[in-house]
């Protein structure tokens, strides 16, 4: 998937390829509620909310969650490269995967907190999930 499996670690180096302002939310339960919305959005520069999700103390009740967006959210999808082209050029789909890459939706990019989970959801589109760093358990039903 590229050197972004080495590169993207290292907090630094992250902070150091993005100058945007990204929305994140903010919240104090183990479980993001979409129905109930038990977070709210914080805008800040992405290098601070870097920060905040590497320096994130277990323990503590403050966790964040960040999902890019295009530059309008209503009306733009998610491109990883309209986001930053230097995280984008750290990052590629296997190999394996190239006839599906011509058919890309969106590439969304996802940061969180330790000890995250979110809302059961469906999507829609085809995904190709690529864990970076860290750790993640997916749990997947049969569409039946």
């Amino acid at each position: 998937i590229g050197c972004c499996k080495d590169l993207w670690s290292d907090s630094n180096y992250l902070k150091k390829k993005c100058d945007k302002s990204v929305s994140v939310r903010q919240f104090s339960e183990e479980n993001l509620d979409f129905l109930n919305k038990n977070y709210q959005f914080k805008i800040m520069p992405f290098h601070s909310m870097v920060d905040l999700i590497f320096n994130h103390d277990p323990s503590q009740t403050e966790r964040y969650y960040f999902r890019s967006t295009g530059e309008n959210p209503r009306k733009e999808v998610s491109l990883i490269e309209k986001f930053s082209e230097h995280l984008a050029s750290d990052f590629h789909i296997p190999k394996e995967l190239n006839e599906i890459e011509k058919k890309i939706f969106s590439s969304v990019m996802r940061m969180s907190s330790t000890k995250v989970r979110v809302w059961t959801h469906y999507d829609v589109m085809d995904n190709i999930l690529c864990q970076v760093t860290g750790e993640k358990e997916v749990i997947l039903w049969p569409p039946s």
